[in-house]
């Protein structure tokens, strides 16, 4: 079962039934010449299959044959290739790659000749690099070469030193068919008697025994190993943001592995049988799945990195990655006060450094001791905001589910209610909190917009209700309370793990333009001196960890807010979902407060593994392939779904569906919606709200009631009384239709 030329076809299915007439065979596409599947199709004029197409006629097939098996016999499929494991496909593609979904145990087969040790291992180590099993190395014997001799002790010693065994195959080699003595004499009834006489042989051989009973061991150690997988899980493994007492082996989801915007689990279908199954990664894996899991080129840009540097120390020294990468995350960024890069190893951490950074900046200006007043500084933000589970990074944020328990604690800061934008019955409009409606300001508790475009038209609309609200506040909080603040620390836009909330863009502007315009509320100081990149009255922080870097459409969530911040931190995308890293990036004119003669007055942070150039590179290769879709003229799911949304340059939009998102708002048992970018948040009515609501469990229990058997799951992390939904920035816009579809077969 494959794609192969027709020539070549005829050949291989009609020696396969006239040796083999019990197996049963078939092509799924055939072309005429017998070339590379790349070449086949243009040659016969024809329009290539995609991928998709490729895998969906595999699994069918696949599927047809299963239901016909008496499973009392052991039957075996197989599933061959054209050409070698890197040929093209039928679109252009690699074939290791078009395969690469389906991740089936895969038997190598090697070259016994001149050069075939390099080609052989060459094959086996593009094949491991993309996460297949190769289980078995199948050669022919040959005595001027002795390849299968070398191999064998190559891979047994691989094997020795592997902690992944299955995935180092296990080498067989057989006697090579006879040859025609002489072509001229060739007898069609004697070449059928050698060639039966010599398969009868083989099949029969201790080596062709070895590799089934291999191939079968493989294959039941695999099964029996995610069958207790879950219940060895719940006895080892302590969860994150998890209660245990909640935790039991039934609810624990076994990952076998995952590709694009899936995972491979075990689940259970109509029968109840343990099958494995695609589920569609709908948290983006905790929002750092970018490019698809499994990428190609982010794991060959990996293993680059660890062949030519594994980590080197970051202290005084540069490696082309970082410096690289710091290179391009400015010019990308495109902030014109942004100009030092500081590395670190994840979101909470870089928020910590960005903390260092701005109180040291501040400390200095306005003449704050910080071994006096290091419990007197603190940050102005948004209430539900959420940087990180540091200490230092809880402290910043108000009291909430994921920090009050903490005995440490000690939030330092004032928070803001802020004015969100929802999607309510097919309306895009704001909900204006209390405060601000108490204020005198006359504003609406509700206003309504033609479009969410509208909402962020941020020069026709009228800020000065709120920065008159803003700048009361914290006049009252500076001066009757006596209070001082290091930093602005804001997410932009959208705050994640505190339920998606999505915060007028004007007001997040007008909360930065009120403290730049007004720095003398802060401290006093010789404003003569700033230079006109300086920062002005607090150092500004961006925390876009979650919504950075493409996640809601475009590059930084800064732009849309019409401002730059002073210090911006990124994570997540950053890597697409490989291997952590953070980013802090700065102004120079906060990088200039730690200048000094003496050691103790620079930055003193950093972590062993700073800059390591494994993150480093895969994150260069992640912003130039997100950059790339952004700007991609085909007809890209980018373009297609911005066309859907009627967006162009520097509009709103989103891969949902608009139609299908203005639907979901109308059902009564939905409070509000909002969807950009990746990101679709589904708030639903409870009587409790928050992280503390099970609402969202029981759509969780809807769809694993589902029978999609022939289709896929979904593997949801809801938040609360929140269920979103997350793809990553080059889905399959199919998969994401059907699950629009289940989403609203739910509410109906």
């Amino acid at each position: 079962m494959g794609v192969r030329p027709i020539a070549e076809l005829v050949t291989i299915l009609g020696h396969v039934q006239k040796y083999a007439p019990k197996a049963e065979t078939c092509c799924l596409f055939q072309y005429s010449l017998p070339v590379s599947p790349h070449l086949a199709v243009q040659k016969d004029n024809k329009t290539p299959p995609s991928e998709k197409e490729i895998l969906q006629k595999i699994v069918l097939e696949l599927q047809k044959k299963n239901q016909k098996l008496d499973h009392h016999d052991e039957q075996w499929a197989l599933i061959e290739t054209a050409g070698g494991v890197l040929s093209p496909s039928p679109n252009g593609g690699l074939q290791a790659d078009m395969y690469r979904p389906l991740r089936l145990p895969t038997i190598l087969v090697g070259d016994s000749k001149l050069g075939g040790i390099s080609t052989t291992i060459s094959a086996y180590e593009s094949l491991k690099i993309r996460g297949y099993d190769v289980n078995l190395l199948l050669l022919f014997q040959e005595s001027v070469y002795q390849n299968a001799n070398y191999l064998k002790e190559y891979f047994s010693y691989q094997q020795k030193k592997s902690a992944w065994k299955d995935s180092v195959p296990k080498v067989i080699s057989i006697l090579p068919p006879p040859e025609v003595s002489d072509p001229n004499l060739y007898c069609e009834k004697t070449d059928f008697k050698q060639m039966t006489e010599y398969y009868d042989d083989v099949s029969r051989s201790p080596e062709i025994r070895s590799a089934y009973e291999y191939l079968k061991f493989c294959h039941e150690k695999r099964i029996k190993s995610l069958e207790v997988m879950a219940d060895n899980a719940d006895k080892r493994i302590w969860y994150p943001f998890s209660q245990h007492s909640k935790i039991s082996p039934k609810s624990i989801i076994a990952l076998d592995s995952a590709y694009g915007d899936f995972f491979q689990s075990v689940t259970k279908d109509s029968s109840a049988k343990e099958i494995l199954q695609p589920q569609f990664d709908s948290s983006a894996s905790w929002w750092t799945q970018g490019l698809g899991h499994g990428n190609p080129e982010l794991a060959l840009t990996a293993g680059y990195a660890a062949g030519r540097y594994g980590h080197v120390i970051f202290a005084g020294t540069v490696h082309d990655p970082a410096l690289r990468l710091a290179n391009k995350l400015v010019s990308l960024l495109d902030n014109k006060r942004l100009s030092r890069v500081f590395y670190s190893d994840n979101g909470s951490t870089g928020i910590e450094v960005a903390l260092k950074m701005a109180f040291k900046a501040t400390g200095s200006r306005y003449g704050l001791k910080s071994e006096l007043h290091n419990n007197e500084i603190g940050v102005i933000g948004l209430k539900r905001s959420y940087h990180g589970d540091t200490i230092g990074s809880m402290n910043a944020c108000e009291e909430s589910v994921y920090n009050k328990q903490v005995n440490w604690y000690n939030g330092k800061g004032y928070w803001f209610e802020f004015p969100q934008i929802k999607l309510c019955k097919g309306t895009w409009c704001l909900e204006i909190p209390d405060g601000l409606l108490d204020d005198g300001l006359n504003l609406p508790k509700f206003k309504c917009f033609q479009s969410l475009n509208e909402i962020f038209e941020l020069d026709s609309r009228d800020i000065q209700p709120y920065k008159q609200y803003i700048f009361s506040v914290l006049k009252k909080e500076i001066q009757e309370k006596k209070r001082n603040f290091g930093a602005v620390l804001l997410e932009p836009l959208l705050l994640g793990a505190g339920g998606m909330n999505a915060v007028d863009p004007l007001f997040q502007k007008a909360l930065v333009d009120v403290v730049r315009e007004t720095p003398s509320l802060f401290g006093e100081f010789e404003n003569s001196k700033l230079n006109s990149k300086a920062w002005q009255g607090l150092p500004v922080i961006f925390d876009e960890v979650f919504t950075g870097l493409y996640r809601l459409g475009f590059k930084s969530a800064a732009k849309l807010l019409q401002t730059e911040p002073d210090i911006v931190v990124n994570a997540k995308l950053l890597t697409g979902g490989v291997v952590p890293l953070c980013t802090t990036t700065s102004s120079d004119s906060i990088f200039e407060s730690f200048l000094s003669p003496e050691k103790v007055d620079g930055l003193l942070h950093g972590h062993s593994y700073t800059a390591h150039p494994v993150g480093c590179s895969i994150a260069l290769q992640s912003l130039n392939e997100l950059e790339h879709l952004s700007q991609d003229n085909s007809s890209s799911s980018w373009k297609i779904s911005m066309k859907k949304w009627g967006s162009s340059d520097n509009q709103i939009w989103s891969f949902w569906d608009k139609f299908s998102v203005e639907k979901i708002s109308q059902f009564h048992q939905v409070k509000c919606v909002f969807a950009m970018g990746s990101v679709l948040a589904i708030t639903l009515k409870d009587i409790s709200s928050g992280y503390a609501s099970n609402a969202a469990e029981e759509f969780n229990e809807f769809v694993s009631g589902l029978q999609l058997d022939k289709e896929f799951g979904l593997h949801i992390r809801g938040l609360g009384n929140v269920i979103y939904f997350m793809s990553s920035m080059n889905p399959d816009l199919e998969s994401l239709r059907k699950i629009e579809n289940i989403i609203i077969k739910y509410f109906e």
